[in-house]
C-alpha cells in the first residue's frame, strides 16, 4: 500500500460496509484458563473490565483525540521531528532575514541623510522629493515584509503538515526527504489561499457594493453607512464561521493529495459538527506559542532600544519662547538597528512558533478521520509495515 492509499479519502458514493448479523446466542462460553502474560488478561492487581490503552506508534494514540492529546501531540511532534522541521524553516527564515537586511541597507542609504539633516537643523521641513523618497522607502519596505512573511508562512504550513505523514505512524524522516515531499504542494497551497482570499474579497464586495450604489444614487452618506453596516455584520459573521469550518483544508490538500477546490469541499464536509473544537484548541495552542515567542522577541527589542538610546546625540532646538532646548534624538543608525533587532527577533520567533498552527490543524484532521472514517486501523497497519521495513530494509 502506497502512502497515497493510506491517506486517500473514502469514496462518498461507495456502498457502506455492512457488518454480518450476530450469531444466535448459545449461552455463556466457558472461561479459558489464563496463561502467563496472555494478551487481553488484566495485569495483576487490576479488576475485570480492564481495557489496554490504544496503540500509539507515533505522536498520538490511534483513538479519538481529546484536547490534551492534541496539544501534547503538537509538542511531541516538535520534539521528535525537531531537526526535520527546523532545518527547512530555519533556512526559510534566513532567506527572509537576508532580504530584509538587504533592503534595510538600501533604505538606510536612501534616508539616513534626510534623518541626519532633520536632527541637525531647526524647524527642518522635508522637500517634495525627500517626502517621496521616505514614502516610497516605507511602502516598499512594508510590502516586502508582508511578502516575506507570507512566503515563510507557506513553507511552514506545508512542511509542518507533511511531517504528519510520518509522525502519525512513528516513521523517522530526514529534513531533505521532508522538504522533497513538501515542495510539490507549495503551488497548491498558494492557489488555495488565493482562492479563499478571492472568496473573502467577494464577500466584502457583496457587503459594501449595494450600499455604495444606493448611497451614490440617493446622495446620502447615512444611507451608505447604514446599509453597509447591515450587510457587513452577517457577511463578517459567516466569514469567521467559514474560516474555522475550513481549518482542515491544508491537511486535506497535502495528506490526501487533493486539488484546491476539491480540498475546500472535502474540508467543509469533514469538519461538520466540530466547529467549536476547531476554534478552541488552535486558540489554546496559539496562546502557548505567543508566550514562548515573547522569550525571543522581548530581549531582541530591548537590545535594539538600548543601542538606539546609547547612540542618540544631543540636539539643540529653539522652543516657542525663543529659548534653546537640548534634547537627545536617535540617529539614523540607531533607528535602523532597532528595526533590524525587531526583525531578527520576530524571525526567530516565527521559526519556532510557525509549526504550531498547521500541526494543530493536522492533528484535528486526524481526529476527525479517526472518528468518522476509522483511519486508526489504516494507520496501525501502516505503522506495522513501517516498523517491519525499518527492521528489515531489504
Amino acid at each position: 500500500m502506497s502512502a497515497d492509499d493510506v491517506w486517500r479519502a473514502p469514496d462518498p458514493d461507495a456502498e457502506p460496509v455492512r457488518r454480518p448479523d450476530p450469531a444466535p446466542y448459545q449461552g455463556p462460553a466457558p472461561h479459558p484458563a489464563p496463561a502467563p502474560h496472555q494478551g487481553g488478561w488484566p495485569p495483576p492487581g487490576l479488576a475485570w473490565g480492564y481495557r489496554p490503552p490504544p496503540p500509539r506508534p507515533g505522536v498520538i494514540p490511534l483513538t479519538p483525540l481529546g484536547i490534551g492529546e492534541v496539544i501534547s501531540g503538537v509538542f511531541r511532534t516538535l520534539r521528535q521531528y525537531a531537526k526535520a522541521l527546523l532545518v527547512p524553516l530555519s533556512l526559510a527564515a534566513l532567506v527572509v532575514l537576508a532580504l530584509c537586511g538587504v533592503y534595510l541597507a538600501v533604505g538606510y542609504s536612501a534616508v539616513s541623510g534626510i534623518i541626519d539633516d532633520a536632527r541637525s537643523q531647526v524647524d527642518y521641513q522635508l522637500t517634495d522629493g525627500q517626502s517621496i523618497t521616505v514614502g516610497i522607502t516605507a511602502v516598499v519596505g512594508v510590502l516586502l515584509l508582508l511578502c516575506c512573511f507570507w512566503g515563510f508562512s507557506l513553507v511552514a504550513t506545508t512542511v509542518s503538515t507533511a511531517v504528519l505523514r510520518h509522525a502519525a505512524v512513528g516513521r523517522p524522516v530526514t529534513a531533505g526527504r521532508l522538504w522533497s515531499e513538501s515542495r510539490p504542494y507549495l503551488g497548491r497551497v498558494i492557489r488555495t489561499q488565493l482562492l479563499l482570499g478571492l472568496a473573502a474579497l467577494s464577500g466584502l464586495l457583496v457587503a459594501v457594493l449595494p450600499g455604495a450604489l444606493i448611497g451614490l444614487a440617493t446622495g446620502s452618506a447615512a444611507v451608505f453607512g447604514v446599509l453597509t453596516a447591515c450587510l457587513l455584520l452577517p457577511v463578517a459573521a459567516f466569514g469567521g464561521y467559514a474560516a474555522v469550518r475550513l481549518a482542515l483544508v491544508t491537511p486535506v490538500l497535502i495528506l490526501e493529495n487533493q486539488r484546491p477546490v476539491a480540498a475546500v469541499r472535502r474540508a467543509w464536509r469533514l469538519n461538520e459538527g466540530s466547529w467549536w473544537r476547531s476554534l478552541g484548541i488552535p486558540y489554546v495552542v496559539r496562546m502557548i506559542g505567543s508566550f514562548a515567542a515573547q522569550v525571543v522577541t522581548v530581549p531582541a527589542m530591548i537590545i535594539g532600544v538600548v543601542v538606539m538610546v546609547s547612540t542618540s546625540a544631543p540636539t539643540e532646538r529653539i522652543d516657542e519662547y525663543g529659548e534653546a532646548v537640548t534634547s537627545s534624538v536617535p540617529t539614523a543608525f540607531g533607528v535602523f538597528f532597532l528595526i533590524g533587532c525587531v526583525l531578527v527577533g520576530y524571525g526567530l520567533a516565527m521559526a519556532l512558533a510557525a509549526p504550531l498552527q498547521p500541526l494543530t490543524d493536522g492533528l484535528l484532521y486526524l481526529d476527525r478521520r479517526i472518528r468518522r472514517e476509522n483511519l486508526a486501523a489504516v494507520l496501525a497497519a501502516e505503522a506495522q509495515r513501517a516498523a517491519s521495513a525499518e527492521r528489515d530494509p531489504s
